[in-house]
């Protein structure tokens, strides 16, 4: 255990590959992850609407708009990654960035007939995403009416793209989210530095680092494990 422990410490340290930093100036083409290859093959091959992430969420009484779409498209600001697109030259992916000023926030007004709610939002959230050309986030917001204490009724629906986003990032996302609501509604400024690093700083640094001897050491450590085994 003492040795195994003193192997990981020096892991920490970039004995084998050099830390990830940020990439000052950018290549016009910035390539894609292996996890975005992956997903993006899938998505061209089949669709990938099992790769959606949604959510829904039920907010009653006074709601700031303004300050909730400001939130959400500050969010898409500040995390690259949401506003990823992936164009392709010659059969290779290569990622672009959207502007955060064209996202926006979808609202209707459900307070005539709050049946349509599930149907709407399930279409809204199976949509398929355009990895060319959309956010990997979208939102929607509807308006239900009045409850019987005189509370406005919402709900929040919103999706987004596996090839963005994961499980472990929500609880980063909707912290940020609530801090940004937060601050717009007590009419402040966020106070937040940038990101040390963006996603495609490190997918700059997979594919300048992860090839040669170390990806042919990956692979070959699995086709010897996985020799001999049949397909599923």
């Amino acid at each position: 255990i003492n040795t195994l422990g003193s192997y990981l410490g020096q892991q920490q340290h970039g004995t084998l590959l050099p830390r990830i930093e940020r990439v000052a100036k950018r290549p016009d083409y910035i390539p894609l992850s292996f996890s975005q290859e992956r997903l993006w093959f899938i998505d061209q091959l089949q669709g990938s609407l099992e790769y959606h992430m949604p959510f829904a969420l039920r907010i009653s009484g006074d709601l700031d708009i303004d300050a909730l779409t400001k939130s959400l498209q500050g969010v898409v600001d500040r995390h690259q990654v949401l506003r990823t697109v992936i164009y392709s030259a010659d059969g290779v992916g290569y990622q672009k960035l959207l502007s955060a000023d064209h996202w926006e926030l979808s609202q209707k007004d459900l307070s005539n007939d709050k049946t349509l709610l599930g149907e709407d939002s399930k279409s809204f959230l199976l949509q398929p995403f355009d990895l060319s050309a959309d956010f990997m986030f979208r939102s929607r917001l509807y308006y239900l009416g009045t409850n019987t204490k005189g509370d406005h009724e919402y709900v929040l629906a919103g999706v987004f793209h596996h090839i963005s986003s994961d499980g472990w990032s929500q609880g980063i996302l909707v912290r940020e989210f609530l801090q940004l609501y937060s601050t717009h509604v007590a009419g402040q400024k966020f106070n937040s530095s940038d990101l040390p690093l963006q996603y495609a700083d490190y997918a700059l640094w997979q594919r300048n680092h992860l090839e040669g001897v170390v990806l042919e050491n990956q692979l070959a450590y699995w086709e010897n494990k996985l020799e001999g085994v049949s397909a599923l």
